[in-house]
Protein backbone atom coordinates (compact mmCIF):
# COMPACT_ATOMS: atom_id res chain seq x y z
CA UNK A 1 0.00 0.00 0.00
CA UNK A 2 0.94 3.47 -0.82
CA UNK A 3 0.21 6.69 0.81
CA UNK A 4 0.89 10.46 -0.26
CA UNK A 5 0.16 13.46 2.09
CA UNK A 6 0.97 17.30 1.46
CA UNK A 7 -0.15 20.11 3.91
CA UNK A 8 0.30 23.78 3.29
CA UNK A 9 -0.71 26.08 6.65
CA UNK A 10 -0.28 30.06 5.78
CA UNK A 11 -0.98 32.58 7.83
CA UNK A 12 0.03 36.38 8.12
CA UNK A 13 0.35 38.96 11.24
CA UNK A 14 -0.43 42.32 11.50
CA UNK A 15 -0.05 44.70 14.24
CA UNK A 16 -2.40 48.41 14.28
CA UNK A 17 -2.57 50.70 17.14
CA UNK A 18 -6.29 51.41 16.87
CA UNK A 19 -5.93 55.38 16.28
CA UNK A 20 -5.99 57.80 13.54
CA UNK A 21 -3.18 59.60 14.47
CA UNK A 22 -0.98 56.91 15.18
CA UNK A 23 3.21 57.23 13.64
CA UNK A 24 3.94 55.86 10.67
CA UNK A 25 5.65 52.77 10.75
CA UNK A 26 4.56 51.73 14.17
CA UNK A 27 2.22 49.39 13.13
CA UNK A 28 2.07 46.78 9.72
CA UNK A 29 2.51 43.27 8.38
CA UNK A 30 5.23 41.22 8.28
CA UNK A 31 6.47 38.14 5.95
CA UNK A 32 3.47 35.05 6.23
CA UNK A 33 3.93 32.64 8.85
CA UNK A 34 4.38 29.33 6.41
CA UNK A 35 4.46 25.53 7.42
CA UNK A 36 4.74 22.83 4.59
CA UNK A 37 4.67 19.05 5.20
CA UNK A 38 4.88 16.22 2.75
CA UNK A 39 4.59 12.64 3.92
CA UNK A 40 5.31 9.43 1.73
CA UNK A 41 5.15 5.70 2.77
CA UNK A 42 5.00 2.57 1.26
CA UNK A 43 4.27 -0.32 3.34
CA UNK A 44 4.00 -4.12 1.64
CA UNK A 45 3.75 -7.80 3.16
CA UNK A 46 4.38 -10.99 1.96
CA UNK A 47 2.82 -13.99 3.28
CA UNK A 48 5.01 -17.13 4.76
CA UNK A 49 2.01 -19.29 5.56
CA UNK A 50 -1.44 -18.53 6.66
CA UNK A 51 -0.68 -16.84 10.09
CA UNK A 52 2.32 -15.64 9.19
CA UNK A 53 3.94 -12.26 7.23
CA UNK A 54 7.09 -10.22 6.90
CA UNK A 55 5.87 -6.85 6.58
CA UNK A 56 8.30 -4.35 5.00
CA UNK A 57 8.01 -0.65 4.38
CA UNK A 58 9.54 2.66 3.97
CA UNK A 59 8.26 5.96 4.79
CA UNK A 60 9.53 9.69 4.57
CA UNK A 61 8.73 13.15 5.94
CA UNK A 62 9.78 16.43 5.37
CA UNK A 63 8.94 19.85 6.98
CA UNK A 64 9.79 22.95 5.51
CA UNK A 65 8.57 25.85 7.61
CA UNK A 66 9.17 29.69 7.45
CA UNK A 67 8.34 31.93 10.99
CA UNK A 68 9.81 35.64 10.64
CA UNK A 69 9.33 35.83 14.50
CA UNK A 70 12.23 33.50 15.21
CA UNK A 71 14.28 36.42 13.74
CA UNK A 72 14.03 38.21 17.10
CA UNK A 73 15.78 35.15 19.11
CA UNK A 74 18.79 35.29 16.40
CA UNK A 75 22.37 36.71 18.32
CA UNK A 76 22.88 40.25 17.18
CA UNK A 77 19.37 40.78 16.58
CA UNK A 78 17.70 40.28 19.67
CA UNK A 79 15.45 43.29 21.54
CA UNK A 80 15.60 43.80 25.09
CA UNK A 81 12.33 41.88 25.36
CA UNK A 82 13.95 38.86 24.66
CA UNK A 83 16.84 36.34 25.48
CA UNK A 84 19.15 35.45 22.38
CA UNK A 85 18.46 31.46 22.24
CA UNK A 86 19.56 31.18 18.57
CA UNK A 87 16.51 29.01 18.12
CA UNK A 88 15.81 27.92 14.35
CA UNK A 89 12.84 27.46 12.82
CA UNK A 90 11.41 23.68 12.92
CA UNK A 91 12.50 22.25 9.72
CA UNK A 92 13.14 18.37 8.66
CA UNK A 93 13.39 15.53 6.85
CA UNK A 94 13.51 12.08 8.18
CA UNK A 95 13.61 9.14 6.55
CA UNK A 96 12.38 4.98 7.97
CA UNK A 97 12.85 1.94 7.03
CA UNK A 98 11.34 -0.76 8.77
CA UNK A 99 10.91 -4.41 8.74
CA UNK A 100 8.18 -6.37 11.11
CA UNK A 101 7.38 -10.07 11.55
CA UNK A 102 3.30 -10.73 12.14
CA UNK A 103 1.94 -13.72 13.31
CA UNK A 104 -1.97 -14.02 13.44
CA UNK A 105 -3.89 -16.35 16.69
CA UNK A 106 -6.87 -17.64 14.97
Amino acid sequence: SANLTYSLAKTNYATSLGYVNATIGASGTTPDIRSETTQFSLVGDYHIDKPSAVVLGYAYQKLSANDYFYNGYQYGYTPTSLIPTNQQVPTYNVNRVFAAYRYSFR
